[in-house]
């Protein structure tokens, strides 16, 4: 008789950095016994760690844990977590100590498990030290963050609020508020999710919430931590180039240095970078063969300008009101008027060649239509979507897709195949 249990272990925090990081340098070296060069990885590792400079600090940082763990579990309040790390004891800057907190997530009882944290702890009290303490001057000012401005940013909170609050007179849960942050269309990270949560955890544990004025609070909130690189999120192509090849090599099971495009594009929206879905079809626009596999360190090498010039936060494109000459309206038409009149005559025949032969006659240039058509390519793979449903995808969101597109300023030189494909986005000409 065989017995199932129940899955009770919860991933420790580092451990997906840390397999990571293994992955890239098996990759790299291509050892003959991977179990020794394992071995000797993690010894070199742990060595490393236990010169760290940071190291007693850390090991003060865990005596005060476990003083506020009255109930030995690993797990201590957000108050006594914050408590500990702004403790004087440490002799830590605030700004170091602030950047601590966001290193461990808050569950839905407002605890946080500061026992998975001790593992990594000397190495990001280093880290959180040595980085930069601003990023820009007043003369180049963040003006969006994960392509929103202030002003979009508050709106979409606002209409995120709506759709996850718990429907009792605009009180919001954890539960709630994490599942908010958590949503896709928004693009947040787990540092940046982390940040509102604790706001949350200080503010307004219980109660009422004004959730209009609990927008701009938090759109106040994440501009000036990335302001002042509390986050320290990637910021400039090295760092871009490093987090993209780890993800995509993790995907990369069979070792070959290539993965289908469905595959690149669940990377870029899995990716630690805070891609909405939306600009990840945008980024796919790089692609010029949806159909073929894709050697993902040469497209990792590609993107990464456009990505890290959109991280910056400094610039959007300037856009139109069409695309192709329509209207958001006018285009969706258009498109169901196409696809309607294809499917009644060659049902069951959707791929991605054959759309792209559909979309022919709007004249879409290259980049927008391998934006537009990587809508489809996370459907394609699932049985149960019918056609209609693709194609009513593909309508929907195309005119977005675009208009992404051109905001990220991708779209600069897709229409002039005698321009140098690799240009630096950086030295391309914009518009604030």
């Amino acid at each position: 008789m065989s017995l199932t249990y129940p899955n009770i272990h919860k991933i420790p925090d580092g451990l997906q950095d840390l397999l990571k990081n293994l992955t890239r340098e098996v990759l790299r070296d291509q050892p003959t016994n991977i179990y020794a060069f394992a071995a000797k990885y993690f010894t070199d590792l742990l060595t490393q760690q236990q010169g760290s400079p940071y190291q007693a600090v850390a090991n003060k940082m865990l005596e005060l844990f476990l003083a506020e763990d009255k109930t030995h579990s690993g797990m201590i309040s957000y108050t006594s977590f914050k408590k500990v790390v702004y403790d004087p004891q440490l002799e830590l800057d605030p700004r170091v100590s602030q950047m601590l907190l966001l290193y461990v997530d808050i569950d839905d009882l407002g605890r946080m498990d500061y026992d998975s944290f001790m593992s990594v702890a000397g190495d990001a009290i280093g880290y959180c030290i040595d980085t930069p303490t601003n990023i820009h001057d007043d003369e180049e000012p963040r003006i969006h963050v994960h392509g929103y401005t202030r002003e979009e940013l508050e709106d979409k909170l606002r209409q995120k609020f709506e759709e996850h609050d718990t429907g009792v007179d605009e009180e919001l849960s954890r539960p709630a508020c994490r599942n908010c942050f958590q949503d896709i269309e928004l693009g947040l990270v787990r540092r940046e999710i982390n940040l509102l949560l604790g706001y949350m955890e200080e503010n307004h544990q219980t109660g009422q919430v004004d959730t209009d004025q609990l927008a701009k609070t938090f759109v106040d909130l994440l501009f000036s931590a990335h302001e002042e690189n509390i986050l320290s999120l990637p910021m400039d192509k090295a760092r871009v180039i490093e987090e993209l090849f780890h993800v995509f090599a993790s995907m990369d099971e069979d070792h070959t240095g290539e993965l289908q495009a469905a595959d690149i594009w669940n990377g870029l929206l899995h990716s630690d970078l805070g891609l909405t879905v939306t600009q990840t079809y945008a980024v796919m626009g790089l692609l010029a063969d949806l159909s073929s596999p894709v050697e993902y360190e040469g497209f990792t090498e590609y993107a990464a300008g456009w990505l890290a010039s959109f991280e910056n936060g400094t610039v959007l494109h300037n856009t139109g009101d069409t695309i192709v000459g329509l209207t958001s309206t006018e285009l969706y038409d258009r498109l169901i008027e196409i696809f309607s009149k294809h499917n009644s005559t060659n049902p069951g025949s959707t791929s991605i060649d054959a759309i792209a032969e559909l979309l022919l006659p709007l004249n879409f240039s290259q980049r927008e239509l391998s934006a537009v058509l990587s809508v489809a390519l996370p459907l394609l793979t699932q049985r149960h979507i019918r056609d209609e449903q693709i194609y009513e995808m593909i309508a929907t969101t195309a005119f977005d897709v675009c208009y992404t597109l051109q905001r990220l300023g991708i779209d600069i030189v897709a229409a002039d195949e005698d321009e140098d494909p690799q240009a630096d986005p950086e030295e391309e000409q914009v518009v604030e």
